[in-house]
């Protein structure tokens, strides 16, 4: 009896680390169509379908880590490919964007450990001595931040930038499984521009 509980128990344990193993975004994994999304979503998507790259977009406005976001699934021939949290508060600060990409990033490191790899990218060297004027240089596109995670599956990338006062700030989901036949897509539409 005793060999029989340690059975199940063991069968129980692999099957929950198997599951939390599988999912890739939220309760998704990648692969999965839009109809499964759905079912864990729920039904009150924006879908947007881009014919030229069977492509399909679901869209749900959510709260994560008491922000607002868009949470944005990429299909490609109705396979789970790549998602998206893109938070959506405005600010009147520029710092304030500063600081949710702070925060968010604390959280991907607890989550994710040190990331592979994180980048300043300043495009005008004049303002990379000014802390004081970095909020700003990020608001006008002259900084952006970006790190990035991969798991076995997954491609993570965490970015902050701007352009003409616009802040976007965004965590990026990709699979790495996915990634080729994504590509072969996007050449391919790109071949087909000309």
């Amino acid at each position: 009896m005793k060999i029989l509980s340690l059975a199940i128990g063991i069968l129980l344990i692999s099957t929950i680390s198997t599951y939390a193993a599988e999912t890739n975004f939220r309760q998704t994994s990648w692969g999965m169509s839009t109809e499964e999304v759905k079912a864990i979503e729920g039904e009150n998507s924006q879908d947007l379908v881009d014919e030229t790259l069977v492509q399909t977009v679901l869209t749900y406005e959510r709260w994560v880590a008491s922000s607002p976001v868009r949470v944005v699934y990429v299909f490609l021939d109705d396979k789970l490919v790549n998602s998206l949290y893109l938070f959506t508060d405005r600010h009147s600060e520029n710092a304030l964007y500063l600081k949710d990409y702070e925060k968010i990033h604390t959280i991907l490191k607890k989550k994710y450990g040190t990331p592979s790899d994180e980048q300043e990218t300043w495009l005008n060297d004049s303002l990379k001595g000014r802390p004081d004027l970095r909020r700003t240089a990020i608001a006008t596109g002259q900084l952006k931040l970006v790190a990035t995670w991969h798991t076995k599956s997954t491609s993570i990338e965490h970015a902050l930038h701007g352009d003409k006062y616009e802040i976007t700030h965004g965590v990026t989901y990709k699979s790495l499984a996915h990634k080729p036949a994504v590509k072969e897509a996007l050449d391919a539409q790109h071949q087909k521009d000309f």
